[in-house]
């Protein structure tokens, strides 16, 4: 079979058995399709079969395409209509992207991956019901349908993940340590982003592919793993709507509290368009930080909340174009008295420090009011504040460049 210049697929067709009742029909297929190889293995009912609607027809089937395999055990009603059927189905492959050429339905990239479950056909609606699997180092469950019977296709998501890692969540490429699962591109692509001087990733989306359908996305996890973050869980609701995509709610739980946003994103346009709304609420930064090298002690509980506005194609730009503000407020915490009285140049109380027990000062309150205008995020109203001294922040942070020029100024309350 020579469709065009990208397929190229040759069949062997047999029929197995001397009577009709116990005859098997095997096909053998091998080839490429649009470019990708293609391997192909049925064994069906008798091929007449197929001229008796009314009798369903039973087949087993697998077939490798794009490094992806499909494996295919059922019944198909009416198959030369393809009006219905009732199949086992186990997919596995490296990235679902993969199989956009193939599919013309822009499917996450994500890391290897192999889920099996139900899949029917009735009234052109697509059914994937009760799959389980895994995604990377992440397990998943759930169920998504695909409803193609009006003008644009419309995808419902709905899963649930007992453990989650991270890297997999949001399609970063992994860390390449031990217990990773990750394939030969995915390793190259963190090789690249080890190199790079870049902090904020610079990679561009493509959602092009997102503009011809909708989609609702009901995502549960209930625990997980990120490097460095005590990350609780996490509940992300997506819609996607005529190109318009909204995320409410996107809630973590962090450090004993949570970080809850709603993010709009419009693809419509030549650049992304978007806003962020986050609010931040009882936070123990002694959790958040307790991985890194910084005094537990000196840290308390934070809420706040932000909004700003964006623009760009990947989150470098995204960053580099903020506009809006930022207010954080911290209860708790305890600074190191010496480090206090050296602030201050109090020669005598830092004397009388370092002869001395070692002593904590609690702080009263600690809060930052930021403002941002085109990326270069204006700090206005910094402050730490406690009984001994005020320290105050000044100066500003530009994300575009990815620089900090900022001046800490304390101010003693003693003589």
């Amino acid at each position: 079979v020579e469709a065009d210049g990208n397929t190229d697929i040759t069949l062997q067709i047999d029929a197995e058995g001397l009577t009709r009742n116990g005859q098997v029909t095997r096909i053998d297929g091998s080839g490429q399709y649009r470019g990708e190889p293609f391997e192909l293995t049925f064994r069906g009912d008798p091929l007449l079969d197929l001229r008796e609607p009314q009798d369903p027809f039973a087949l087993e089937m697998s077939f490798d395409i794009a490094q992806t395999q499909f494996r295919i055990d059922g019944k198909f009603v009416r198959p030369l209509e393809l009006k219905g059927f009732d199949i086992d189905l186990t997919v596995a492959g490296p990235n679902p992207r993969r199989l956009y050429p193939l599919t013309g339905i822009s499917l996450p990239d994500l890391p290897p991956y192999r889920i099996s479950g139900w899949l029917s056909l009735e009234d052109r609606t697509w059914q994937f019901q009760d799959f389980e699997g895994r995604v990377g180092d992440s397990d998943v469950q759930g169920d998504i349908f695909l409803d193609v019977s009006g003008e644009r296709p419309f995808m419902r998501f709905e899963l649930v993940s007992d453990q989650t890692d991270f890297d997999d969540l949001v399609g970063a490429a992994p860390a390449n340590g031990p217990g990773e699962t990750v394939v030969a591109e995915q390793k190259k692509e963190a090789r690249q982003e080890s190199r790079t001087e870049s902090v904020l990733p610079a990679d561009p989306y493509s959602v092009k592919r997102l503009r011809p359908i909708d989609a609702v996305v009901d995502f549960k996890g209930k625990r997980l793993q990120a490097p460095n973050l005590p990350l609780d869980g996490m509940q992300v609701k997506f819609r996607l709507d005529a190109g318009r995509m909204v995320f409410d709610p996107l809630r973590f739980g962090v450090g004993g509290g949570f970080v809850r946003a709603k993010m709009t994103v419009d693809t419509n346009e030549e650049f992304l368009q978007g806003s962020l709304e986050t609010e931040v609420e009882k936070v123990d930064l002694k959790k958040v930080l307790g991985a890194f090298d910084i005094a537990d002690d000196s840290l308390g509980i934070i809420g706040g909340r932000a909004k700003l506005w964006v623009k760009g194609n990947s989150i470098g730009e995204f960053a580099a174009s903020a506009d809006g503000g930022l207010y954080l407020l911290m209860g708790g915490g305890q600074l190191d008295r010496l480090l206090i009285e050296l602030a201050g140049f109090d020669g005598g109380e830092t004397l009388l420090e370092l002869i001395g027990e070692e002593q904590q000062v609690p702080i009263d309150c600690a809060y930052a009011d930021l403002q941002a205008e085109n990326g270069i995020v204006e700090l206005n109203t910094f402050a730490v504040d406690t009984s001994d001294t005020l320290f105050t922040v000044s100066g500003s942070v530009d994300l575009a460049k990815e620089t900090l020029d900022l001046t800490i100024q304390p101010r003693p309350k003693d003589v």
